[in-house]
């Protein structure tokens, strides 16, 4: 799976998996700041699920869960778990 994040507040993941023939490309927008960072986080709970962190100008941490079934060959979902309020414009966070 890759992720990337870009300017406007969008984000894009897709599967890497060479058995997905449809590209399992997923794109959408969360808010309209520059995001700064974007990383895989493993979920606690699950081996298959992990959680996308996602930094940006706005000053937010937004979490993901990314949603992804191999078996079905199923475009990856995003679906978002939390947000976290800063004072300042967020870097990195891993």
């Amino acid at each position: 799976m890759l992720a990337s994040a870009g300017g406007s507040g969008e984000v894009t993941i897709q599967s890497l998996d060479d058995n997905d023939s449809g590209g399992g490309f997923y794109e959408t927008r969360f808010g309209s700041s520059i995001n700064n960072h974007i990383a895989f986080a493993p979920e606690a709970t699950s081996s298959i699920e992990p959680r996308l962190l996602v930094c940006s100008n706005d000053n937010i941490i937004r979490v993901f869960k990314v949603a992804y079934s191999r078996l079905e060959h199923q475009t990856p979902q995003l679906y978002q778990t939390e947000t976290l309020k800063f004072n300042t414009a967020i870097n990195q966070g891993d």
